[in-house]
């Protein structure tokens, strides 16, 4: 599990944390051939991502907004956690994601088919490796998903121009903003696939004095580089650090949003 961090300036990983799948738990024989400490116990990918978004927000990392796919978008206690922290947030759900309007709880998909068509909007969620990754969007206010954070709600449609599949977000933030401004932190989002695509790197085999290098992937170069004691295993570099902390990457206002990716 890894938190992302992104701007208009880049994107780096900041922390991590290992995911321990529930079938490990009872494993000793296993548990002890990976690595992997006693006092790792299984804890949901949301709960890992509540942790490291905490743990960073309470560092003093700057940020306004969070990120995140189905794995997080689906948990409503993480959603709640964010508001908390005062976050805002753009968390993928899935099609079947119900939300509460004027008509009763609809399913994102339903509300979708009904909407007109100057409903939706083309606009770019961003540079990819083929120029701006261009998608017509649309957004529907959730007064009624209103709590004790206050703030707006709102259910956010991307539309794919050629093949018309469609894609959904739960979004919140405790001042309203502008739907392009939506699109964009949900465009960023990807930047951890960039992110874990950066990791693949040319490490010396141990098994090799000679200086034969191998590639290995980031998530094989996690798990080897992890020892008894948790996350120190990622780079210095990459970890939440003093400067970091201190608020030496600047204004929270220059930030774009802190992501949440699947690992």
């Amino acid at each position: 599990m890894h938190l992302s961090y992104a701007s208009p300036l880049g994107h780096t990983l900041v922390d991590v944390d290992l995911y321990l799948p529930k079938s490990w738990t009872g494993d000793t024989a296993q548990r002890a051939e990976a690595g992997v400490p006693d006092t790792v116990t299984f804890a949901t990918k949301p709960q890992l991502a509540r942790r490291l978004i905490e743990t960073a927000v309470t560092g003093g990392l700057p940020c306004r907004w969070v990120a995140g796919d189905e794995a997080y978008g689906g948990d409503p206690h993480l959603a709640a956690a964010l508001r908390g922290l005062r976050l805002g947030s753009v968390l993928a759900v899935a099609y079947s994601h119900r939300v509460p309007t004027g008509l009763g709880v609809l399913r994102a998909d339903r509300i979708a088919a009904d909407l007109p068509k100057h409903a939706w909007q083309r606009i770019s969620a961003g540079a990819g490796a083929k120029g701006h990754r261009y998608y017509d969007w649309a957004f529907i206010t959730l007064p009624l998903a209103a709590d004790q954070h206050a703030g707006h709600h709102w259910l956010l449609i991307r539309r794919n121009r050629t093949t018309g599949e469609l894609a959904f977000y739960r979004c919140w933030s405790p001042e309203p903003v502008a739907l392009h401004h939506l699109v964009t932190v949900a465009g960023r989002r990807w930047s951890i696939e960039e992110s874990l695509c950066a990791t693949r790197r040319l490490v010396a085999s141990p098994t090799q004095l000679g200086g034969i290098r191998k590639e290995v992937s980031g998530s094989e170069w996690l798990t080897r580089s992890r020892k008894v004691g948790g996350d120190k295993s990622m780079p210095g570099n990459q970890r939440l650090g003093p400067d970091v902390r201190g608020g030496a990457l600047g204004d929270p206002r220059d930030m774009a949003k802190a992501g949440l990716p699947e690992a």
